[in-house]
């Protein structure tokens, strides 16, 4: 890594502050009720009051700010970084007066290259998450679109958690590796019905968007393999493919006299490909895809991983565990017009299957539990796309003092459940317009 003219050093280690601070603008044609980060899944339809309202909102929330630490010990090199924004969990007054945002933890990990190997350990971006270039955990190889919004694009994998990753680079073009990443049982927020009899015992088990202790059984387990070549004089190109085993377990009491509790255990996976090539330094394909048996939550957390469903028969009623099938893509281009300024474009895509049957233990026939079934809340999004345009340019730049940018995002998002009442809208819509202005430290 090449010395940054703004760092200091500290016991061999150069030290160098990263992120950025920003003004961010945000405008929807419908009330949303996100600030800066936008929730994909959860658009509201025209025939709701929050569907007919506009909201504009200024924020300095999406301002990042970070450490990077860097030395390098008898031929290891060593990099330790930390980044945060402000998008954490704001008191329900935040906009009253004070705007007091709170700051949360992005990235905390440290990263270890001896000879072939490296190894990263800390919170990091999971290896479902594309990389620009290699499989390394900075901010600067991952692929997160030009997008200002922080829910990214419809379609993109990602997650930002606790992981260990071990890597072989076994020539200077190819890396593999495998690792282990911070598990999480997932059902959405208001997605998934549990079956009647046993939704007291279920409710703590899977995470709603709002149930952090979730129990879970053992850690996702990755792999990765990346290849990155000069195709020709001014041309690169990155290929990658990761792969991930899930275990997901609950246990009840059945509806059995004098039973006792029983484990539930079902297994899922996720794979995606992904890929960019750059001609000349200024012209980049980009895209990625995304499928999974038991891997929505790293679709964007925009659909579920797993369903309980009922077993047996009347007096012996239990249940299993059956995981939902999930499948995304991205694709796009990033032009640099003229060497301060970028233009990019995206369409990305999430499309969850349902998964559900009839619930015998309700005490109202022909109800069903499971996810995406006839009546289901219009929660249970079936499928959602996402276009965007986006423009960067770059006013000043100077190694020493950072630089200064202005941005521009538009997009249009649609999103389409497995059930909507008759009479009503088929799917929900929003424009979305974000602008933001900002001073980019010098450390990055």
């Amino acid at each position: 890594m090449p010395r940054k003219a703004a760092s200091v050093e500290i016991g061999g280690f150069e030290i160098a502050p990263v992120g950025y601070l920003a003004l961010t603008g945000v405008s929807r044609n419908t009330n949303t009720g996100n600030a800066t980060t936008t929730n994909f899944g959860a658009i509201p339809f025209s025939n709701t009051v929050q569907g007919q309202m506009t909201e504009t909102r200024l924020s300095a929330q999406n301002s990042v700010l970070g450490l990077r630490a860097h030395g390098n010990i008898r031929g290891v090199d060593l990099t330790g970084y930390f980044e945060g924004d402000f998008n954490g969990n704001d008191p329900a007054n935040a906009y009253v007066n004070s705007n007091s945002h709170t700051f949360r933890m992005r990235l905390a990990y440290a990263d270890v290259k001896a000879g072939q190997f490296e190894t990263s350990f800390g919170q990091t971006y999971s290896w479902l998450t594309p990389n620009r270039h290699g499989m390394g955990p900075d901010p600067s190889d991952i692929f997160l679109t030009n997008n200002i919004d922080q829910s990214f694009q419809v379609g993109l994998p990602w997650a930002r958690q606790a992981a260990a990753h071990f890597a072989w680079h076994a020539t200077p073009n190819f890396t593999v590796g495998a690792g282990i990443e911070n598990p999480q049982q997932y059902v959405g927020t208001g997605e998934v019905t549990y079956p009647f009899a046993f939704n007291a015992q279920l409710a703590s088990q899977f995470d709603t968007g709002s149930v952090p202790g979730t129990p879970n059984r053992m850690p996702d387990v990755v792999a990765k393999a990346a290849y990155d070549s000069d195709v020709w004089s001014g041309t690169r190109l990155h290929l990658e493919a990761a792969g991930m085993w899930r275990h997901f377990r609950s246990t009840d009491l059945p509806q059995v006299i004098g039973a006792n509790f029983v484990w539930h255990d079902a297994n899922g996976w996720a794979t995606t490909v992904g890929a960019n090539l750059e001609f000349f330094n200024t012209f980049t394909l980009v895209g990625n895809a995304f499928w999974s048996d038991g891997g929505g939550r790293y679709l964007g957390a925009l659909g579920p991983d797993v369903v309980p469903r009922v077993t047996g028969s009347a007096g012996a009623y239990d249940i299993a565990l059956s995981t939902v099938r999930s499948h995304g893509y991205l694709a796009g281009f990033e032009w640099r017009v003229l060497q301060p300024t970028i233009l990019a474009a995206y369409y990305g895509q999430a499309f969850f299957d349902s998964n559900y049957a009839l619930d015998p233990t309700n005490p109202v026939p022909n109800r069903y539990a499971g996810f995406g079934y006839p009546n289901s809340s219009n929660a249970a999004n079936k499928q959602i796309e996402q276009w965007t345009v986006d423009l960067k340019h770059t006013f000043w730049a100077d190694p020493q003092y950072g630089a200064i940018a202005g941005l521009a995002q538009y997009s249009y998002l649609r999103r389409e459940p497995w059930f909507v009442a008759a009479g009503a809208p088929p799917d929900a819509h929003t424009h979305l317009f974000f602008t933001e202005l900002r001073y980019q430290l010098p450390g990055n």
